[in-house]
Formats: structure tokens, C-alpha cells, sequence
């Protein structure tokens, strides 16, 4: 059974987050237009106040720099491989 390659599987994580942020860029967006089209009458609710939690949630900021910077490494060749 031939390994997979440090840089293919590298690749292959790499994939996997991208379509992870993806989708929580996704479910942001949707969080920002739920918040943005609550009823005046709950602004200071519980659910508003949870919107806003997730929505000031650095992760979301964290995820797309980890992201990007993984992008941005050039992977080392050893011994004639990738």
C-alpha cells in the first residue's frame, strides 16, 4: 500500500478547512441577516444577544488568517519527493 505524500495530505487538510470556513461563512451570513431583520420588540432579547455573540466571534477571523497563512506556506521537497 503506497503512503500518501506529507504534502498531498497536506493539501488534502488544507481542502477540508477551506470548505469549513466556507460554510461558516456561510452560517455567518445568515446569523448577520437573522440579526439584521429581528423585530424591534426583541433587541434586547436573549436571541439578539446571542446573534451578537456569534457574530463578534473572533473565531471567524481566527479561522480565515489560519487559513490564508496555511495557503501561503511553500511545503519543503525531500529526497526527490513531494
Amino acid at each position: 500500500m503506497k503512503k500518501i505524500s506529507r504534502a498531498k495530505r497536506f493539501d488534502e487538510a488544507l481542502n477540508k478547512l477551506s470548505q469549513a470556513f466556507a460554510e461558516f461563512s456561510d452560517l455567518k451570513d445568515e446569523y448577520q441577516e437573522w440579526r439584521d431583520t429581528i423585530p424591534q420588540n426583541l433587541e434586547g432579547s436573549a436571541t439578539a444577544e446571542k446573534l451578537d455573540e456569534v457574530l463578534e466571534c473572533s473565531a471567524f477571523d481566527d479561522i480565515e488568517n489560519a487559513q490564508s497563512e496555511l495557503e501561503a506556506i511553500e511545503l519543503p521537497k525531500g529526497f526527490g519527493r513531494d
